[in-house]
Order: C-alpha cells, then sequence, then structure tokens
C-alpha cells in the first residue's frame, strides 16, 4: 500500500513482527457488568443447597466457640485462553473446621468424579480446577464455594475460551 501511495522507488516497506503472546493463561479483568454477574452467581450459590455425595470431610461435633467460618486466603482469577490449552483456576481456603469444597461451572455443580475436569486440594489448603484441552463449550464462570458448621464463602473466576 505504501509502495501504491509513493512510488515504487520512493517507499521502502519494513514488515514488523508483534512479539507472540504467551502460550500460557492470560489473566484478565472483568467488566463491571461482568462482576455483577458473578455477584449474582455467588449469592445464590451461598444459599443453595449441594450435592454431598462423596465429600472427603466429615463434621464431628466440633465447639462452636473454636470455630471459624471459611475464608479466601487467595482468590480465584480470570483468564482469557485459546481452545486447546490446558488451564488451571487455584485458590486457597482456610477455616476451622476444614471447609468442605464445591465446584461449579455457570451455577451448575462440578461433580468430583468428572472425566473433564480433575479438582484437587492439597494440605495447605489450595483447591485447583484443571482441564487439560479447553473446549468452547468450557467459557463461562467457574466458582469455588467452601462451606463448613460457621459459614459458607465463595469466589468466581471468568474463563473466556476463544476459538483458533
Amino acid at each position: 500500500m505504501a509502495r501504491r501511495l509513493l512510488g515504487a522507488d520512493s517507499a521502502t516497506v519494513f514488515n514488523i513482527q508483534e512479539p507472540e503472546e504467551e502460550t500460557a493463561n492470560q489473566e484478565y479483568k472483568v467488566s463491571s457488568c461482568e462482576q455483577r454477574l458473578i455477584s449474582e452467581i455467588e449469592y445464590r450459590l451461598e444459599r443453595s443447597p449441594v450435592d454431598e455425595s462423596g465429600d472427603e470431610v466429615q463434621y464431628g461435633d466440633v465447639p462452636v466457640e473454636n470455630g471459624m467460618a471459611p475464608f479466601f486466603e487467595m482468590k480465584l482469577k480470570h483468564y482469557k485462553i485459546f481452545e486447546g490449552m490446558p488451564v488451571t483456576f487455584t485458590c486457597r481456603v482456610a477455616g476451622n473446621p476444614k471447609p468442605k469444597i464445591y465446584w461449579f461451572k455457570d451455577g451448575k455443580q462440578i461433580s468430583p468424579k468428572s472425566d473433564h475436569y480433575t479438582i484437587q486440594r492439597d494440605l495447605d489448603g489450595t483447591c485447583s480446577l484443571h482441564t487439560t484441552a479447553s473446549t468452547l463449550d468450557d467459557d463461562g464462570n467457574y466458582t469455588i464455594m467452601a462451606a463448613n458448621p460457621q459459614g459458607r464463602i465463595s469466589c468466581t473466576g471468568r474463563l473466556m475460551v476463544q476459538a483458533v
């Protein structure tokens, strides 16, 4: 185009390539509209019943005076990735007694026995939800809810999956 406008002899065109984006997960900021939707999802989940089949944590008679409601030491982040890429949502939760953990995608509970997602929980309270190859269907809001007899708390991370 520059050669056509300036003449073939007077224009030198350089081909400048932008540096390639990292292939790792890219964190991004959600809009205020998306944040309102996330807050609504969390509000509803914290008040809804959950499927407790397969829970690894059983509550005994824990004295209420020693109890502490769950809280997040590290919350979920929002990611924008291309389909086929792996993604891992990670957070750290604490509380006494040790909170039960539930994962949701767009308000629907994810089964711990899911073939598509791998759910993990470490001794230090780090919880993760991982998929090795994201599809366009994985686009959505992922919420983790922690619950113990003292209360429930949740946080949400947005995953935006772009077609290749």
